[in-house]
């Protein structure tokens, strides 16, 4: 099974990374480290947890409806939605570690997504669907690949056109690599919403990046260039 999310170091890389992807552990492309400049010390979370648990609250915040002033005041209801996630995600982390995590909110996410396109954009959607599932199979040669994945929030808007777009949560600056994984990444979520829904109206993607980098990047959907990817896996990566 291949993960959107995996397909750009698979591909690049089969030899460092398959192994890894085959015991279902994450593939890296940045180093695991945290920005000087960030309020973090992590003992017993890592980078992963990190994100897992603002991912959390983000998707919560708009499942809720929180309007942008809410998210950059804090109001009690976004206040709950962190204590709760602290409960699922903090345990065995110290109070010291905790702290950190809610500055680290406090002062360089929340007040960005308030302010960002994406928040705009998920105001004015006339449909939002959070955490969008996805799975298809697809065939190149003699070879069937399953592809599953899940988009953070896919968007229908008012003229028809969907709009995709994957949020990434930086605690240091990004590499090129990683900016490529994640292109690479959200064009096969217009794939596959392509191709599940028989969609006919443009499909447009972003990825919108908060933390140590704050970053909107519009990415361009290229179905051949996907296929080139599946291709070169093929024959063994590059």
């Amino acid at each position: 099974m291949l993960r959107p999310s995996t397909l750009y170091p698979l591909s690049e890389n089969p030899e460092a990374n398959i192994l890894d992807h085959l015991q279902g552990r994450p593939l890296h492309t940045d180093a695991d480290t945290v920005d000087d400049g960030l309020p973090l010390s992590l003992d017993e979370f890592d980078t992963e947890d990190v994100g897992s648990f603002v991912h959390s609250i983000l998707t919560r915040c708009v499942n809720h409806g929180v309007s942008a002033h809410n998210l950059r005041t804090q109001s009690p209801t976004v206040d709950r939605i962190i204590d709760d996630e602290l409960h699922n995600h903090g345990p065995p982390a110290s109070q010291a570690e905790r702290d950190g995590l809610v500055e680290f909110l406090s002062k360089f996410v929340l007040p960005d997504i308030a302010s960002s396109k994406l928040w705009e954009q998920l105001e004015r959607a006339e449909r939002v669907i959070v955490e969008k599932p996805f799975r298809r199979h697809t065939r190149r040669g003699d070879v069937e690949f399953e592809i599953e994945g899940q988009a953070d929030f896919v968007l229908q808007n008012s003229d028809g056109s969907w709009t995709i777009i994957d949020t990434k949560i930086a605690l240091t600056d990004m590499t090129s690599e990683t900016r490529r994984r994640y292109e690479i990444q959200v064009s096969c979520y217009a794939m596959l919403l392509g191709a599940e829904s028989s969609v006919d109206q443009p499909i447009n993607c972003a990825i919108e990046t908060f933390g140590a980098v704050t970053d909107r990047q519009e990415v361009q959907f290229s179905s051949s260039e996907l296929q080139d990817y599946l291709d070169t896996l093929l024959e063994g990566g590059k």
